[in-house]
């Protein structure tokens, strides 16, 4: 048995919907209920009842919840404990980000940072929106910019800003002639969309627009990270729709365009545990809200 066995059964327990809360945990329904299979085999019973259109816990599986509970709790204590023997001894953050973080806010104040903790050790890691909420979860991580709002007790969110998509496309497809695209020209077309997998938020946006404006796409090529949605498009497999930032590092063969019918925003946010009360994770914290406001 594993700790996400607990979350995940956690999360059904509450939502009383597989749907639900496999939306709450960024993960796939099908997914979601083979972890809860395999949980009620290692128990031994059966912990939801599916017997009507809706779950419901069985008495066995409210006991269940109540200790579960009970372990996560007391597995967040152990890692705030450790955590907070570790910042007594050295000053250290571990930061999961995607690329926008590391283009947009790393630069404009890790340097303060670092002036004002000389002892300071950054441990970065680039992680997919998907494996920073993960290890957000498990203590792993400090502090994750993602695309996701968590409406967790233990979690807090700051939205920090949104940006504008764009259609990228290889400087001699048909449809670089127009200044402002008509997004009907996409009907039929080849398209690199970032996996649900990796880019949960960027995928959903995306297919809701395209559902919306009524485009058939004739293919879709998926990508597990925003970079090879561009290289994609130089090697001329479609067309995508691309956050603003990747503006300072898109080759020539590719332009990013306008549509007649206005793009969608997408957001990010700041997430970090209530528990952890270092003054290093709190100055961090404050430097990017006020970087951010200006």
């Amino acid at each position: 048995m594993e700790l996400r066995h607990l979350r995940y059964f956690i999360a059904v327990a509450e939502e009383l919907s597989f749907t639900k809360a496999a939306q709450r945990l960024f993960t796939a329904q099908p997914s979601l209920s083979m972890q809860i299979k395999q949980l009620e085999e290692e128990v031994g019973v059966s912990l939801l009842d599916r017997s009507s259109k809706s779950i419901r816990l069985t008495p066995e599986g409210v006991a269940f919840l109540a200790e579960a509970e009970k372990v996560l709790n007391q597995v967040k204590i152990a890692i705030n404990t450790a955590r907070q023997v570790a910042n007594s001894r050295e000053e250290r953050l571990n930061i999961g980000f995607l690329p926008v973080a590391e283009m947009k806010i790393f630069p404009q104040i890790i340097p303060e940072l670092k002036q004002k903790f000389p002892n300071l050790n950054i441990q970065f890691m680039s992680l997919t929106c998907r494996e920073q909420l993960d290890r957000l979860r498990s203590g792993e991580l400090d502090i994750a910019f993602t695309r996701h709002c968590i409406n967790e007790e233990n979690f807090e969110s700051h939205f920090l800003f949104s940006e504008q998509l764009y259609l990228a496309m290889h400087t001699d497809s048909p449809l670089a002639k127009y200044d402002i695209v008509p997004i009907k020209q996409l009907n039929d077309c080849d398209f690199v969309i970032s996996d649900s997998n990796f880019s949960f938020e960027l995928n959903r946006i995306i297919r809701e627009f395209l559902f919306k404006q009524k485009i058939e796409i004739k293919n879709f090529y998926y990508s597990k990270n925003i970079l090879f949605n561009i290289n994609s498009i130089a090697m001329g497999l479609g067309y995508s729709f691309v956050p603003a930032y990747v503006k300072s590092i898109i080759p020539k063969q590719v332009v990013l365009k306008q549509t007649d019918k206005p793009l969608p925003k997408i957001g990010l946010y700041m997430t970090f545990s209530k528990t952890n009360t270092s003054r290093l994770q709190d100055e961090l914290i404050r430097l990017v809200n006020k970087y951010v406001s200006n």
